[in-house]
């Protein structure tokens, strides 16, 4: 951000994936971070927070989810600023796939001894934990006219080989002052190597 960024916090999240190292077990530490920028023109302020959840576990993905929503709600003391949630969520939405793509993503975790992939949407887990708490989708709704993708919406670049493709980095808004209204976003391509993972754009009218 060209603006100064204040109120910096950095929260451990509760939860994480257990996975044995060399004989001894690590759980996989998550965080979340989280600042606020004033915004030009005299345009208010704007909470952002970003995290990255765990890749494992959906049941661990959602404790996670809850505690992001503790610490953001803690954060408003009763009200506050448009907050701008964005990261790797490790999530999956349901919705997102075909039936043969989603059976690309059971094949996947079966030969890594994962458990099979859950809807996040669902009742209870993690984007549904975000979604109770008033977080929307954005990048979704712009991406999605409702008969179908408007563009390639897949983020990470396992869907350019023969695994299954993956939409699991966000951007989701919870209303306050100003608004923030989503005009337009695309998933941006990197030249290969760069990252395992391309950046989703989002667009916003700010008032």
């Amino acid at each position: 951000t060209a603006s100064p960024l204040e109120r910096r916090r950095e929260v451990r999240l509760d939860g994480g994936s257990v996975v044995n190292f060399n004989g001894t077990d690590h759980r996989i530490v998550r965080g979340l971070l989280t600042g606020e920028i004033a915004l030009r023109s005299g345009g208010g302020t704007l909470r952002v927070a970003t995290t990255h959840l765990d890749h494992i576990s959906e049941a661990e993905r959602s404790t996670q989810a809850a505690h992001v929503v503790r610490e953001l709600a803690a954060a408003e003391d009763g009200g506050g600023p448009s907050t701008l949630l964005l990261g790797d969520l490790n999530a999956l939405t349901r919705a997102d796939y075909d039936d043969a793509q989603w059976q690309l993503h059971e094949a996947h975790r079966r030969e890594r001894g994962w458990e099979p992939p859950a809807d996040a949407a669902a009742t209870g887990n993690s984007l549904a934990l975000l979604a109770a708490a008033n977080f929307s989708d954005v990048s979704r709704a712009v991406l999605h006219s409702g008969r179908g993708w408007q563009s390639q919406p897949w983020t990470a670049h396992a869907c350019e080989t023969d695994g299954p493709p993956y939409r699991i980095d966000y951007a989701l808004v919870r209303p306050g002052t100003p608004s923030l209204t989503p005009v337009a976003a695309h998933v941006h391509e990197l030249p290969v190597g760069i990252s395992d993972h391309r950046p989703c754009v989002v667009d916003f009218k700010v008032g």
